[in-house]
């Protein structure tokens, strides 16, 4: 299988036990292609995260079960810890067919990384540039092209909860996510609404009324 058809999707951090087992911290924090890996019976380990150099090399998957933000992998061509240590820093990787999802199915986050994010009322906001997590939801990285909204410049970055009531649109073939984007949400996040008008008419009052006082 050449590199190209291949991600890095995590990193083995350490030896687990003392039959082989190797812990695998994954970038994305959890696996839904999981069942995949399963499915195929094997995985695969680079010494590059890129993938660059010799072709990751195969293994027989014997087995594997979640740990903490990651996987631990058994397979019998790694017979003891110490064996097991000799791994420590390479990378597990999968195929890329992994990461599509099916017809009707929540995208995987890798899948709509560069789309465009628009508001429902036709607004661009930019480019989805990476992801995050709050523990409770996936959040997409936008960077904010200028204008969109007062105060914004561009290159600004913000953070938008990937849940479906946020969700109108995701067009694959546009690479064009339209999304609902709630009230003052920019705002918050940049920093843009500690000037709030209010804010600054009830100061203005309060000087007219020391004004008044001192007359």
């Amino acid at each position: 299988m050449k590199a190209v058809e291949m991600r890095a999707v995590g990193r083995v951090k350490d030896a687990h036990g003392l039959k082989g087992e190797i812990w695998v911290v994954l970038f994305a924090g959890q696996a839904d292609w999981l069942e995949s890996l399963k499915g195929d019976g094997k995985f695969w380990l680079s010494k590059n995260e890129d993938l660059s150099g010799d072709a990751p090399v195969e293994y027989a998957l014997k087995g594997v079960r979640p740990h903490k933000n990651g996987l631990i992998l058994q397979t019998a061509a790694i017979k003891d810890r110490t064996q097991a240590e000799g791994y420590k820093g390479h990378f597990l990787a999968i195929p890329e067919t992994y990461l599509e999802s099916e017809d009707g199915d929540v995208p995987f986050l890798d899948e709509i990384e560069g789309f465009q994010v628009f508001e429902k009322t036709g607004v661009e906001l930019g480019p989805i540039i990476g992801f995050a997590s709050n523990g409770l939801q996936d959040l997409l990285v936008v960077e904010l092209k200028a204008g969109v909204r007062p105060g914004v410049k561009a290159g600004d970055r913000i953070e938008i909860p990937f849940v479906e009531s946020y969700v109108d649109e995701l067009d694959y073939d546009e690479a064009r996510l339209t999304m609902t984007i709630p009230d003052q949400l920019i705002e918050v996040q940049l920093g843009l609404d500690r000037n709030d008008p209010d804010e600054k008419d009830g100061a203005d009052d309060a000087s007219a009324y020391d004004e008044q006082e001192e007359d």
